[in-house]
């Protein structure tokens, strides 16, 4: 028998807080101005 199950009972229930958000955001915004600096360096 398959029975569909979550994989981990506390995921469904997780949400993301606001303060553990903006250190992952602001580490992909600051990886995409760093290569976009790098890019503008090399290229132009």
């Amino acid at each position: 028998m398959n029975i569909l199950r979550p994989l981990s009972p506390h995921l469904p229930i997780y949400k993301p807080q606001l303060t553990s958000t903006f250190p992952i955001s602001h580490r992909i915004s600051g990886a995409f101005l760093a290569t976009n600096v790098v890019v503008f360096i090399f290229f132009v």
